[in-house]
């Protein structure tokens, strides 16, 4: 049948039916190599079968798979395991309903008819298999049941993956996220008196004080939520009379039943009791421990253990007698907690292998004693008060903190793993749970210390999100019980702005979970920390780093510019609910967003936030502030350090005051450290950015006194960027677009010695390039304020002539330069003034105008009869002349 299926694979597939059953039988074989065979045909056959298609037979499958399990010769029965482990690793879905008969098999293979343990004491039940001769008697034997059993109760019992489940809420256990984005900034929730958003986040956790230890409670930064009362009796014979102990095997379990799921709890553990105490003096030998199947055996004991007592105590906990829950917590702490901490005392040099078993024992451990706390239930305050001190001072060991009972050389933790990690957590918040507060905040120290020094390493990331979820969790700021883990908490979040830094752009998702946590900080107010002023100065003094930094060799960027869009959009939201801005940080803050590599939207969504932060908020900034960052960021685009340094990067006069500055020689210079994708894409992104100041300043009016007096500066100062000359036409049209708004006689001027210096330059490209179809915008915005304001049309105009006469004067320029400058300046009379019908009917309205126009033909006429004057562009000179002079006549 292999060889048939080997070389013919489809046409076996066709005959699943005859397939299975003429092989399902042999599972129970006598041959020993007829069942090898059949176990090596099912392992090459089983994953070419889809689960639809093995489905009809599952019934017939599981049946001798039982079969062989139940078998009478234990060979046989061992066998069982594999057929089973082969069809729960291809049809975990298919073999979990046939759960309630499969689980009753693995009982028999451990136990048998006989005298036990039991917590009735009544000495029925389940005794275990010690016969020497047996098969299933040896460890090695054990293990292949043990382990396999736990496999199977995990395909039972664990449902989903959430590794948060011991948190008491879903909102706390999915964590902190954020998702304001611009279209949703109108939604958000307004800030308050203090500038933070409370959410009203109900109470989680409630309990009372004891001497050492919260019974049942741990007011975690005042958090409480609700634990079921324990109760004060201890050890077996404290079961209450209605309390029934079932100690017979049942013919089927249904696990996901309460009552059957105690049930096989009862049945189980008397055996697994058994099978811990028949290995441990093997396992614990003096002098070493080495990795040998008893150790193997009390591992999976844990591991199960763990996993049937959470399942029971979380999904069931009201159901659960507390009586019964503290019967066989007395056991498990008799039996299971003598050699613990596991490996602890002077052994021999041992295998890495051993210490990372032993280290997961410990864990397994702590987690077990972890949901008995979480439910309540306690089996004694003095031999609670034992074990909870043993349990701590184990955790601070794993976690480097001051232990008290043990020497400081007797540790017993190594360097754990990610997986390792993620086990305590469900320890330390049952011990952040009843611990008293002086405990709780040196044990959450520990925590936070240990989570500082696995910085840079995976287990940095699940610590992270951890205590991140023990921030959700509180309410109450003002209880002073909480004052000693509010100060520990503290000192995490302040580190959280070195972390961005620390990280760069190595983990977007990482820094985004960061800055959301920082959001959720200032916007929640968890424990007070919103109106902690150590808090929020701490935030505005660490945070420039991650924008912008000037230092003696210069000006640095931080990561944000190299962030993914939903990141930065995340530090902007961070900045909109950060109480104050300090000057270096506007500085820095101005500087990222007028570096073209940050996206448009990002931009955007920036100057969104400002306008709603200042209008729509109890703590807006500073209106100096505020007009200084729309004005540099939405209006100009570009710094003074950076249109400084763009002047001084230009080798002849384009730089000086009065002059403008390119498309061509912008790029060269913001293309110095960036990629950028052309001119196109420079000027739609520029175009984007100045439609959102436009939003801005169109629906806020008052911003114009703000505004208007800074324009003629940036006009003026040092040369003008093209881009940074439409975004003031721009920011001008629109102002005075909404209000009647007198411009100062003084600004028209500026304005149109800017307009003509810009279309000059727009013009001095060649027709048909990158860099003229990307100065359309410019030219555009050059009509409309033409067209808007007849002072600018008279201004433009007499520079016009200004230009042309002075290019008229001996060694005005160099030769070919004045030619260019020349037709360029023409132009603006010639092609943009008189070139559009709407404008040159204004022109030609107005007086004024003609006669400047009149007194500039025979100025051009003058520097062409020049012969000096006719090294480039003689011809285009003339035919412009010509055009101005006919219109004049006409």
């Amino acid at each position: 049948m292999r060889d048939l299926q080997n070389h013919q694979p489809d046409a076996f597939r066709m005959q699943l039916s005859l397939v299975f059953e003429a092989s399902a039988p042999v599972m129970v074989d006598e041959e020993m190599s007829v069942r090898k065979s059949l176990v090596a045909l099912y392992q090459d056959f089983v994953p070419t079968v889809t689960k639809e298609h093995v489905r009809p037979f599952m019934a017939l499958i599981m049946a001798y798979t039982c079969a062989a399990m139940t078998h009478i010769s234990e060979h046989i029965r061992l066998d069982g395991l594999k057929f089973l482990t082969i069809w729960q690793d291809h049809y975990p879905n298919l073999v979990a309903l046939h759960a309630q008969k499969v689980i009753p098999n693995y009982l028999s293979m451990l136990a048998t008819n006989g005298k036990s343990q039991s917590l009735s004491g009544s000495g029925t039940g389940s005794s275990l298999l010690v016969n020497p001769r047996s098969q299933l008697g040896s460890a090695k034997a054990r293990v292949e049941v043990l382990e396999s059993l736990f496999g199977f109760l995990k395909l039972i019992l664990v449902k989903g993956g959430n590794k948060w489940w011991f948190f008491p809420t879903k909102a706390v256990q999915d964590g902190i996220t954020t998702s304001d984005s611009p279209s949703l900034l109108s939604r958000w929730t307004l800030c308050r008196e203090s500038g933070v958003v409370p959410n009203g986040y109900s109470q989680l956790l409630k309990g009372t004080a004891g001497n050492h230890f919260y019974h049942g409670g741990f007011e975690l930064f005042g958090a409480t939520a609700t634990v079921g009362a324990h109760s004060g009796r201890s050890g077996a014979s404290m079961i209450a009379s209605d309390t029934k102990v079932e100690a017979t095997i049942r013919n089927t379990y249904e696990l996901n039943d309460c009552d059957e799921l105690k049930a096989f709890i009862d049945v189980l553990m008397p055996t697994l009791v058994d099978l811990w105490l028949e290995s441990q003096p093997s396992a614990f030998t003096p002098g070493s421990i080495a990795l040998t199947p008893a150790l193997a055996v009390m591992h999976t004991i844990l591991k199960m253990v763990n996993l049937l007592w959470r399942s029971i105590l979380v999904k069931f906990k009201d159901r659960v007698p507390r009586s019964w829950v503290a019967g066989w917590l007395k056991v498990i702490t008799k039996h299971f907690m003598i050699h613990f901490p596991f490996g602890t005392g002077n052994f021999s040099v041992r295998d890495r292998q051993v210490d990372v078993t032993l280290q997961d024992m410990n864990i397994l451990f702590c987690e077990l004693l972890s949901h008995v706390i979480l439910s309540g239930t306690d089996a004694g305050e003095e031999a609670s008060s034992e074990w909870r001190d043993t349990m701590l001072d184990y955790m601070l060991d794993m976690f480097d903190g001051e232990r008290e009972s043990r020497k400081k050389d007797d540790s017993t933790v190594m360097v754990f793993s990610t997986q390792q990690l993620e086990a305590t957590f469900p320890v330390v918040w049952s011990l952040l749970n009843t611990l008293d507060d002086e405990i709780s905040a040196k044990f959450l120290k520990a925590v936070c210390d240990k989570s500082n020094t696995l910085w840079g390493t995976p287990s940095a990331i699940v610590s992270f999100e951890f205590l991140s979820r023990l921030l959700k969790t509180q309410n109450n700021p003002g209880d002073r019980s909480s004052l000693l883990v509010t100060d520990v908490m503290r000192d995490w979040l302040l580190l959280l702005p070195k972390r961005l830094w620390q990280l760069k752009a190595t983990n977007p998702v990482f820094s985004q979970s960061i800055l959301e946590v920082m959001i959720y900080t200032l916007k929640n107010n968890p424990g007070g920390f919103a109106q902690d002023n150590a808090v929020a100065a701490g935030f505005e003094a660490a945070i420039i780093p991650f924008f912008h930094v000037e230092t003696a060799k210069g000006a640095i960027f931080g990561p944000f510019v190299m962030l993914p869009e939903p990141v930065q959009i995340c530090a902007v939201t961070f900045l909109y609910y950060l109480p104050s801005w300090p000057e270096k940080l506007v500085r820095g803050y101005a500087e990222c967003l007028t570096n073209p590599i940050v996206p448009s939207s990002v931009v955007s969504h920036a100057i969104e936030t400002l306008d709603h932060r200042q209008h729509r908020s109890a703590m807006p900034l500073p209106f100096a502030i505020f007009g200084s960052l729309l004005l540099t960021v939405g209006v100009v685009g570009w710094t003074s350090s950076d249109k400084q340094a763009l002047a001084n990067s230009l080798t002849d006069d384009a730089g000086m005051p009065g002059t403008a500055i390119g498309t061509e020689e912008i790029l060269a210079f913001r293309g110095r450290n960036v990629i950028l994708r052309g001119a196109a894409a420079y000027w739609d992104r520029r175009h984007v950015i100045v439609e959102a100041a436009q939003s801005t300043l169109a629906h806020r009016p008052e911003i114009a006194s703000l505004i208007l007096p800074s324009l003629e500066p940036s006009l003026t100062s040092i040369g003008l960027p093209l881009d940074g000359f439409y975004g003031i036409a721009q920011a001008i049209l629109t102002m005075t677009n909404t209000e009647s708004l007198p411009l100062p006689t003084s600004l028209l001027e500026t304005l149109a010695v800017s307009l003509v210096a810009c279309v000059r330059c727009s013009y001095a490209c060649a027709a048909g390039t990158e860099f003229r179809k990307a100065s359309e915008h410019s030219l555009q915005a050059s009509l409309s304020l033409l067209s808007r304001f007849q002072a600018i049309r008279h201004g433009a105009l007499k520079d016009v002539e200004r230009s042309i006469a002075a290019a008229n004067k001996p060694l005005a320029h160099p030769c070919g330069k004045a030619d260019l400058d020349v037709l360029s300046t023409l132009k603006i009379a010639t092609r943009l003034m008189l070139g559009t019908e709407a404008l040159r009917d204004l022109v030609t309205q107005d007086p004024c105008c003609m006669q400047i126009l009149a007194r500039i033909a025979p100025l051009a006429e003058t520097y062409l009869a020049d012969p000096a004057n006719t090294v480039f562009g003689t011809q285009s000179l003339k035919e412009e002349t010509a055009m101005l002079k006919r219109f004049l006549l006409g």
